[in-house]
């Protein structure tokens, strides 16, 4: 018997898409920062890149709904053998993990940066009304 309380968005629905483009807006420059960090770092490390590319809309629902920064790594391509090797070795998948560590490192340094800036730049709130103790 199915657990009727489940929830099972319908894609189709007008609502569920404006919801969907709303989420996506919100987290889309976290997204692209985040996701051009490792692009870098693969970069850096001489690994061929096609680029940072922004999901269309038949593209891959997982990264649609997320309440933050997310983003999809392909590491390689095992149709590729020289790639399939390299995927499969201890060694590429140091690399790997490291150079994707290495990106959220930057990328948490960066977003706490702009914080800190933001909120030391913000004039201290007073109470006006308030301030004289009785």
């Amino acid at each position: 018997m199915e657990d009727s309380t489940e929830y099972v968005p319908n894609i189709n629905d007008p609502e569920f898409k404006a919801k969907s483009l709303l989420w996506t807006k919100k987290y889309f420059d976290k997204s692209f920062l985040l996701a051009s960090m490792v692009e870098e770092e693969f970069n850096n490390a001489g690994r061929v890149s096609t680029g940072v590319k922004q999901r269309t809309w038949e593209g891959i629902w997982v990264l649609q709904a997320t309440a933050m920064p997310s983003i999809l790594v392909e590491t390689g391509f095992i149709t590729n053998k020289k790639e399939e090797q390299y995927l499969n070795s201890p060694e590429g998948q140091e690399e790997v993990a490291e150079n994707v560590f290495a990106a959220i490192k930057r990328y948490k340094s960066t977003i706490e940066a702009a914080k800190n800036q933001t909120s030391s730049t913000k004039p201290a709130s007073s109470n006006s009304g308030n301030s004289k103790r009785k």
